[in-house]
């Protein structure tokens, strides 16, 4: 199975884990994983997720953790 790797960010950019290749549009969520509800964060977080994502350059697959 792929090694899935959270997505590198750099001055503004964001970058493959897998290429190193600026991604500059994430394209469609592939899917989402590891959902959980959060409980009395200091920062009002209330979820946190992964959405999955394909490198446009190399086509491995990398994510995006996302709160809300």
């Amino acid at each position: 199975m792929e090694e899935l790797k959270e997505v590198k960010f750099a001055t503004n950019v964001l970058l493959c884990p897998h290429c190193d290749r600026v991604i500059d549009e994430c394209g469609e969520v592939l899917d989402t994983i590891d959902v959980e509800h959060v409980e009395n964060d200091k920062y009002g977080v209330q979820a946190r997720w992964k959405d999955v994502y394909v490198c446009p350059h190399c086509g491995k697959k990398y994510y995006m953790v996302c709160e809300h």
